[in-house]
């Protein structure tokens, strides 16, 4: 359970990642785009192997194995930005707090 103290130090923290809204909310969108596409391709791997494969069907063999270089490009991208846009956020956050910290204003 959260005491009273803690809920305290959390909004003094969500103070310094309020400037920092748009970013953390463009890497939190990302999120479950990244989780579909990193369920979508080892699904994709299955269905190569199940259906085309072990049954020697060869017919949509290329169209599955691009599918699963689009989802594999794709997932990269969305990683990358989700990952890019939640760690800008927290290090500013932590520049601006270490600077209203340390720095004395005269």
């Amino acid at each position: 359970m959260l005491k009273a103290v803690d809920i305290l130090h959390l909004k003094h923290f969500l103070s310094f990642v309020k400037k920092y809204k748009r970013t953390a909310w463009l890497g939190v969108a990302m999120l479950p785009l990244s989780v579909i596409t990193s369920l979508l391709f080892p699904w994709l791997i299955i269905q190569v192997i199940d259906v085309h494969l072990v049954q020697g069907n060869r017919e949509d063999l290329w169209l599955h194995i691009f599918y699963l270089v689009v989802v594999l490009v794709i997932n990269y991208f969305v990683d990358a930005i989700y990952a890019f846009n939640l760690r800008k956020t927290g290090l500013n956050s932590i520049t601006d707090m270490r600077a209203s910290t340390f720095c004395t204003s005269t």
